[in-house]
């Protein structure tokens, strides 16, 4: 995750966002980053519950794309 925070911030990307998991939220959350909106698909009968997440990171010039 430091790589990713280093080369974004390197490159001028103003925020990072990512789809995740509920498994995977605690670790998105101890590196900054906030639940932005949740979806809950429904594949074959059953719901796969994920979230948005998203972390500014200061010093970054380039807002992120929406997706």
């Amino acid at each position: 995750m430091a790589r990713i925070h280093e080369d974004a911030t390197r490159h001028g990307i103003a925020e990072l966002t990512s789809h995740v998991s509920l498994t995977a939220e605690p670790f998105f959350r101890h590196y900054g980053f906030e639940v932005t909106h949740r979806r809950y698909p429904v594949r074959n009968g059953v719901t796969l519950e994920y979230a948005r997440m998203r972390k500014v990171l200061r010093g970054s010039a380039i807002p992120c794309v929406p997706g």
